[in-house]
C-alpha cells in the first residue's frame, strides 16, 4: 500500500498538525498532502471542513484528502466537496492527479508482486499443458467427422440452436376414404458440447491470450519508475489467466458432454448419408467403451435407428 494513502483515521487525528475544527478555504489551501480511503465504520468520524457559510462543510466521507493549508495547519476534506470547491484551483489538480498516478503505481506494482508468484507461474504452465491437450483432442475429432457434420456442428454453435429434428412418418384415411402418408418434424433433442466446433472464436483466442502471457511474464520487472502504462498493460495481461482458467475448464467440459454416447447418438442425424453415418457410427465405437453398445460400426447404427422407431411406436422416419 502507498505511504501517500491512509486508511486508519487514528494516523490523521494523532497528527501533530491536525486540527479538525479547523475551516479550509480557497484562500488559505496551500497543498494536498495525502489521499484517503477510511473504513465504514469511521465514516462518522471523518467530516470535511471546507468552509461553508460559516460553518464547515461537515459532510461525512471515506474518500478524500487531508490538506496543508498556509498556516501550517493540516484538515481533511471529502473527495466530491474538494473536486466541487477547488475545481478551478491549479495546485489542487496538480496535487489530485500526482497523488492519484503515485498511488495507482504503488498498487499495480503491489499488484503485480503478489500476483506472479510461483504459484501463478506452475498454473500457467498447467494451463498451457490443458489447453493443448484440448487442442489434440480436438484436432483428432476434426479428422474422425465428414466436413458436412463438422459444418452443421459449427452452425449450431454460431446459432445457438443445437436441437436435432426428424420427420417421422405417419397414415391416415383422407375425407375420399384413402390411406395417406404423412411426414411431421419432430425434435429428437439436443447436442451438447458444440462450443468446441468454433474454433477460431472459442479456443483460438485463448491461444493467442495464453501466448501473449508467456511471453510477457519474463520481462515484468515492476519498479516505481515502470511508466504507469506499463504497469497497467502487464497487469491486464496478468489478470488474462482468469479468462484462460475459464475457458479451459468450458472447452473440458464442452469436449466431455460432446463425447457421450447419448450425444453422439444424436450427432449421427446430422447427414443423411449412410457412409457419413457409418462413419460417425465408427468413431463412437472408438470412444465409447460400454458392454451394452456394439462395437460394430454398422450394427450400432442400425442399434440406433431402431430405437428411433421404438420410440415413435415403430414408425419409419427419415432425415432431415
Amino acid at each position: 500500500m502507498s505511504y501517500l494513502l491512509i486508511t486508519d483515521y487514528s494516523e490523521v487525528d494523532n497528527r501533530i498538525a491536525f486540527d479538525p475544527k479547523f475551516r479550509v478555504t480557497k484562500e488559505n489551501f496551500q497543498s494536498l498532502l495525502f489521499m484517503t480511503r477510511f473504513k465504514p465504520e469511521e465514516q462518522e468520524l471523518a467530516k470535511c471542513q471546507i468552509e461553508r457559510k460559516e460553518n464547515n462543510c461537515n459532510h461525512r466521507f471515506m474518500k478524500g484528502y487531508l490538506v496543508l493549508t498556509k498556516n501550517g495547519k493540516e484538515a481533511l476534506i471529502g473527495g466530491t466537496c474538494g473536486d466541487k470547491y477547488f475545481q478551478l484551483n491549479e495546485q489542487y489538480n496538480i496535487d489530485k492527479n500526482w497523488l492519484e498516478r503515485e498511488i495507482e503505481i504503488s498498487s499495480r506494482i503491489e499488484q503485480i508482486t503478489k500476483t506472479l508468484d510461483q504459484k501463478y507461474l506452475s498454473h500457467l504452465n498447467k494451463l498451457s499443458e490443458q489447453l493443448n491437450i484440448q487442442r489434440r483432442e480436438i484436432f483428432q475429432l476434426k479428422t474422425l467427422l465428414p466436413s458436412s457434420v463438422r459444418k452443421e456442428l459449427q452452425n449450431m454453435e454460431k446459432s445457438k440452436n443445437p436441437s436435432v429434428y426428424i420427420e417421422i412418418q405417419y397414415s391416415e384415411i383422407s375425407d375420399d376414404g384413402k390411406r395417406v402418408q404423412k411426414w411431421v418434424s419432430d425434435k429428437i433433442g439436443s447436442i451438447n458440447g458444440t462450443h468446441i466446433w468454433l474454433y477460431e472464436e472459442n479456443i483460438g483466442t485463448y491461444f493467442q491470450l495464453l501466448h501473449n502471457l508467456e511471453e510477457t511474464v519474463p520481462e515484468i520487472q515492476p519498479t516505481s519508475n515502470t511508466q504507469l502504462k506499463v504497469l497497467r498493460g502487464w497487469c491486464r495481461t496478468l489478470e488474462s489467466i482468469h479468462e484462460i482458467d475459464t475457458a479451459v475448464q468450458k472447452i473440458s467440459k464442452s469436449l466431455y458432454d460432446f463425447l457421450k454416447y447419448e450425444n453422439l447418438a444424436l450427432v449421427t442425424f446430422l447427414t443423411k448419408s449412410r457412409a457419413e453415418r457409418e462413419m460417425i457410427s465408427k468413431m463412437i465405437c472408438s470412444y465409447v467403451s460400454d458392454n451394452d453398445i456394439s462395437n460394430d460400426p454398422e450394427l450400432l447404427l442400425n442399434n440406433i435407428d431402431k430405437r428411433i422407431r421404438q420410440n415413435y411406436d415403430n414408425r419409419n422416419f427419415r432425415i432431415i
